[in-house]
């Protein structure tokens, strides 16, 4: 994939990111609620999208059929990054990115296996996202 090819998979995955989980928005509790409930059936389909991405990029593919994973499974990571607190940081939905490329989510699955816990975890990768560890550094954290 070439530059204009990679920065158009950027900005799709991004818009994607805004309408799967919108940024904190200021308001009233009563309007955000309101907000979130008329965007439900954009959230399913954008989060759909996201995961066609997500299998279509090579690197994630590759990480995928070496793990053995499945598209469920990308879920199960987004959910359980999600729950521990990695959301938006200045670079993007750390949860969201991080199944969207090849390099933290082999990251992932590489320390779970070791044993590492999901706190260790959770703020590696907001180090990576935050740009605290280098691309092609963050295995080397392990």
């Amino acid at each position: 994939m070439g530059f204009f090819g990679t920065l158009t998979k950027t900005w799709k995955l991004v818009g994607l990111q805004k309408q799967i989980d919108p940024p904190v928005r200021h308001g009233s509790l009563a309007d955000q609620a309101r907000a979130m409930a008329a965007g439900e059936g954009r959230h399913d389909q954008a989060l759909a999208q996201y995961l066609d991405l997500c299998e279509a990029d090579p690197d994630v593919k590759a990480v995928m059929r070496s793990e053995g994973l499945s598209r469920d499974d990308l879920m199960q990571i987004y959910v359980s990054l999600l729950a521990g607190g990695l959301g938006w940081t200045n670079n993007g939905h750390a949860a969201l990115s991080t199944i969207a490329n090849g390099e933290p989510l082999r990251f992932v699955l590489l320390a779970k296996k070791k044993g590492v816990g999901q706190v260790e975890i959770l703020s590696t990768l907001a180090d990576y996202w935050e740009g605290r560890i280098a691309r092609g550094s963050l295995l080397r954290a392990l």
